[in-house]
C-alpha cells in the first residue's frame, strides 16, 4: 500500500499551483494492479487523464472519487452535466459519488473547530485550526 504522506511529505493537499497535477501516472503505477485510489479531497491534485488512463488499462485496480474536475460543467447534446473531462461513468472499476460531503447548518457539530478557533484567540493562542493561506493559493 502506497500512503499519499510517504510520497508527499508535509503536504496537506489544498488545491494550489505547487499541489495541481501533483499525482501522475508514475505515481499511480506505485500502487500497482492491486492498487485503490481514493479521493475525498481535491479532485485536480491527481491527473484526470492520468488516473483515466490507469483506470481503463489496469495499471491500479480502482478508484472511488468524490472530488470532481468541472465544477461549472457545460451541458452535452442531451442537456446532461459531467463533471469531468474523461468518462469515468463508462468504467466499471469507479464508484463514483456527488460530493456532497458537507452538513447542514442546523448540525452544530459542525461549529466545533470554529468555536474552538474563537477560544485560542481569547487564550492569545496563534495555533488555529485550518489556516488559509492566500500565498500559497488556499
Amino acid at each position: 500500500m502506497i500512503i499519499i504522506d510517504q510520497i508527499f511529505p508535509n503536504y496537506y493537499l489544498p488545491l494550489t499551483q505547487e499541489t495541481r497535477g501533483m499525482i501522475t501516472l508514475d505515481h499511480l503505477r506505485l500502487l500497482g494492479p492491486q492498487g485503490v485510489v481514493v479521493n475525498v479531497g481535491r479532485g485536480k491534485i491527481v491527473r484526470e487523464n492520468d488516473l483515466f488512463n490507469a483506470l481503463q488499462t489496469k495499471i491500479i485496480n480502482r478508484a472511488a472519487l468524490d472530488v470532481w474536475y468541472v465544477y461549472n460543467p457545460e451541458p452535452d447534446n442531451f442537456g446532461r452535466l459531467w463533471p469531468y473531462s474523461e468518462a469515468f461513468n463508462t468504467l466499471s472499476n469507479v464508484l463514483l459519488s456527488p460530493h456532497r460531503a458537507d452538513s447542514p447548518f442546523d448540525d452544530l457539530r459542525r461549529w466545533d473547530d470554529v468555536i474552538l478557533n474563537v477560544k485560542k484567540v481569547v487564550e492569545g493562542r496563534t495555533d488555529y485550526l485550518h489556516i488559509v493561506n492566500l500565498e500559497a493559493g488556499y
